[in-house]
């Protein structure tokens, strides 16, 4: 009767299981054995402690795909793009849907907001109304919000702008 009193006084644990797809087999460390090829670095093989005959078509866990390797013009450009962004003192964050946060506004006229900057606005700013060819007075920062609003429907012209530096 003690016993039955102690484990009702006892609040349940909750139980919790980890997906199948988030468990991992380890092999032992005791199996694992090194190898060394002529003018390689070591490698480390695992030796399975039972070999399977045949190979399942549904595996417990996932199978990673193969990595992508990009062609070289492709890896020299993101390269030439992360060089100039790193030079930069503002950044550009895109959506989350992978778009340009570019927007275009028309209460009490035509004007065009550029949101998400992180740091410096105002040097991106200035570097706007150099590429854009625009007057001082069209382009305002709102240093509270950190965006830029464009007076003018300039979307077209600001979007490959920002994707040829990089954001």
């Amino acid at each position: 009767m003690a016993a039955s009193r102690i484990l009702r006084a006892l609040p349940a644990a909750p139980l919790s299981l980890a997906p199948a797809y988030r468990l991992v087999i380890a092999t032992p460390a005791a199996r694992r054995t090194y190898s060394a090829a002529a003018n390689t670095t070591a490698t480390i093989t695992d030796t399975p402690t039972a070999t399977p005959t045949t190979t399942s078509a549904a595996s417990p866990l996932p199978q990673a795909p193969p990595a992508a390797t990009p062609s070289t013009a492709a890896a020299t450009q993101v390269d030439a793009r992360a060089g100039r962004r790193g030079e930069l003192n503002y950044f550009v964050a895109r959506t989350p849907s992978n778009k340009l946060p570019i927007y275009e506004d028309t209460q009490r006229g035509p004007r065009t907001l550029l949101r998400k900057i992180e740091g410096n606005s105002a040097a991106l700013r200035l570097e706007l109304v150099r590429l854009l060819q625009l007057d001082d007075e069209k382009v305002l920062v709102n240093p509270r919000t950190n965006h830029i609003r464009i007076k003018g429907h300039v979307k077209a012209q600001l979007a490959p702008i920002l994707q040829e530096m990089g954001f």
